[in-house]
């Protein structure tokens, strides 16, 4: 891009890189008084290395960043801002290109293929690791995993996370998706508190904690959407009662009520229950 004229001849070296006036970037903090959020894409408009600021510009708004933005940190630990040419489908959603290169991670379900696989306007190529990036490589034994990389994939697009009303599903089976869920979300509790008593100085600590982390996020949420469904399922499985149903219902207490008060204003008159 430098040599064919795309960018500008300064560079501003900070934690997430160098960047120069036409560089697409990703902020990664969210800062109220600077006017940005966390996935905020933008494009450099101004650098200025002596001060070491920088503008990005989105849409018809141009923000200036100063140095303690910059070099600060979120809350991971990782830079504030990042170059935008390779993003998360997170960020990417609502986001329109020429040409989208997508590659598939662990964990892509149908959903989320969809959504990457839709964003170019011209094409849209498929991107698939061969072995998988363990994090726990760089300091213990890990076992590979044998399946061809093809299977896996196939294996990881047939999941899927899309939203389930509760009356497309049982109550039984709804109470066992709870019970793993809650077993899963117990499992990422334990697993990020033995991360947490590790020593901090433990090479990939911080990483595998973010990691950590992030699964136990995931599996609270999912804990709280089947519970939501449970909730549904059964408030659904109530019998429906009609407006006319609940007025001849009301009637009959009014009866009753009325027929109580009649028998004991009989009994008064007959003197029934009185001492003579």
């Amino acid at each position: 891009m430098r040599e064919s004229g795309a960018l500008g001849r300064d560079e501003l070296p900070l934690p997430g890189g160098e960047f120069s006036v036409g560089d697409r970037v990703v902020v990664k903090r969210n800062d109220l008084r600077r006017g940005v959020n966390n996935g905020d894409r933008g494009v450099v408009g101004r650098v200025d290395p002596a001060r070491q600021t920088l503008a990005i510009v989105r849409g018809d708004r141009q923000t200036v960043l100063d140095r303690d933005f910059l070099f600060g940190e979120t809350v991971d630990g990782g830079p504030t801002l990042l170059h935008g040419y390779a993003i998360t489908g997170h960020v990417a959603q609502g986001l329109t290109v020429d040409r989208a290169f997508v590659l598939a991670s662990e964990g892509m379900n149908q959903e989320w293929a969809y959504v990457a696989l839709s964003r170019g306007r011209e094409s849209n190529q498929l991107y698939l690791a061969a072995e998988l990036d363990h994090p726990r490589a760089e300091f213990a034994p890990v076992t590979p995993d044998g399946r061809d990389p093809l299977a896996r994939l196939a294996a990881s697009l047939r999941g899927s996370d899309a939203q389930v009303l509760a009356i497309d599903v049982g109550v039984g089976e709804v109470i066992e998706r709870r019970r793993e869920a809650e077993r899963k979300l117990a499992e990422a509790t334990r697993a990020r508190r033995q991360l947490e008593d590790r020593p901090a100085l433990l090479p990939g600590r911080r990483r595998d904690l973010a990691a950590a982390r992030e699964r136990e996020h995931g599996a609270r949420e999912e804990v709280a959407e089947v519970r939501r469904l449970e909730a549904e399922l059964r408030h659904g499985s109530r019998p429906f009662v009609g407006e006319r149903e609940l007025q001849a219902r009301s009637n009959e207490r009014l009866n009753r009520a009325a027929d109580r008060a009649t028998e004991r204003l009989l009994d008064r008159e007959r003197g029934i229950g009185r001492d003579r």
